[in-house]
């Protein structure tokens, strides 16, 4: 594994990748990226550093508009708002196999505020009996809140795994319940007022 991820650094540094730390409510956040032509590497979650240190970090760029645009995304959705789609283009899938990109397009299309089953996620990815697969898939997902991978938990309910913790994967799916309870609340009220 550690062979793997110095290869991985390598290449990044190779391609002139770029760190960009950026503060969100829930704690510091990372992208790794290339900016010309711009595509993401990585992506982390508040409070867990990427694992590649021999790319350029924070201080010596401006960052490119695109990432700038994805800072936002993140920030604002630990805030509680829906994230925006963003391009294909800008994702590297370059470190899944076709099999797990297969599981992770279903994942991206999990509506917000919903949660399916590993066993469902894998059916519709075409692995009737892949549940565990699927598990192992998101755990190399690489792009977090773009691809929801929080939004996929046991059959029984219960929370399953999660990169980030277990809890980080329960307060984000608390979070996306709130939204939308707050957002029903709001367009209850726009209703009553609107009506003769």
């Amino acid at each position: 594994m550690t062979g793997d991820k110095t290869k991985c650094a390598f290449y990044l540094a190779g391609l002139g990748a770029r760190i960009f730390r950026f503060e969100t409510a829930w704690g510091r956040s990372c992208l790794v990226y290339t900016p010309e032509p711009f595509v993401v590497y990585r992506l982390t979650l508040p409070g867990v550093e990427p694992d590649i240190f021999s790319v350029s970090g924070d201080a010596q760029f401006s960052h490119h508009p695109a990432a700038i645009r994805i800072k936002a995304i993140l920030t604002n959705f630990f805030t509680g708002h829906r994230p925006e789609a963003i391009p294909d283009a800008w994702l590297s899938w370059t470190q899944l196999t076709q099999n797990e990109q297969a599981v992770l397009n279903v994942v991206r299309r999990i509506p917000y505020g919903e949660t399916r089953s590993y066993g469902q996620v894998a059916k519709m990815a075409g692995f009737p009996r892949g549940g565990r697969f699927a598990g192992n898939a998101l755990h190399k997902n690489p792009f977090p809140v773009i691809i929801p991978c929080h939004r996929v938990i046991r059959s029984d309910g219960s929370i399953g795994g999660f990169g980030s913790g277990c809890e980080m994967k329960s307060k984000m799916i608390a979070l996306e319940a709130a939204t939308l309870q707050k957002d029903s609340r709001i367009q209850g009220t726009k209703g009553l007022s609107e009506a003769p």
